[in-house]
């Protein structure tokens, strides 16, 4: 008896240790996210400078794609964590059953949300780069008339 009531208390004490991480890498993702979509922010006024001047021209698309790239991070994120909460909520999860919903929500979530937001930021660039050059291939260009 004496070893199964040690074993469970170092169980219940490994468990405690790793949720708690697990809510801290939930905590340290929004706090990334949050973080970097204010330094983006805060390079706005660099890139409409940046964008001024004749060599540079995307400068400004390509900050606007970052910035979107985190509102997607950061809406993807929260529709993860709403989905595994509901989830939570219908299992009527307990702290036994809930660790693999912190794992969810505190590695895979956050793994798939920058995922995600990488991914639409790189195709909203090769969207914008690709949108140019058609746009370029469209403009009439003058040919010689024979005489």
């Amino acid at each position: 008896m004496a070893d199964s009531l040690i074993s469970f208390y170092f169980q219940s004490a490994g468990q405690a240790l790793a949720q708690q991480m697990m809510k801290g890498f939930q905590s340290a993702m929004m706090t990334i996210i949050d973080v970097g979509f204010y330094l983006t922010a805060l390079l706005g006024p660099v890139a409409v400078a940046a964008s001024l001047a004749p060599l540079q021209p995307r400068v400004l698309f390509i900050w606007g794609a970052g910035f979107i790239a985190f509102a997607l991070m950061k809406m993807s994120y929260n529709i993860l964590i709403g989905a595994i909460a509901t989830v939570a909520l219908t299992i009527d999860a307990t702290d036994f059953g809930s660790t693999g919903l912190l794992i969810a929500m505190g590695v895979v979530s956050p793994l798939l949300a920058m995922a995600m937001g990488g991914w639409g930021g790189a195709q909203l660039v090769h969207a914008m780069a690709g949108g140019a050059s058609a746009a370029v291939a469209m403009v009439p260009v003058p040919m010689p008339r024979p005489k």
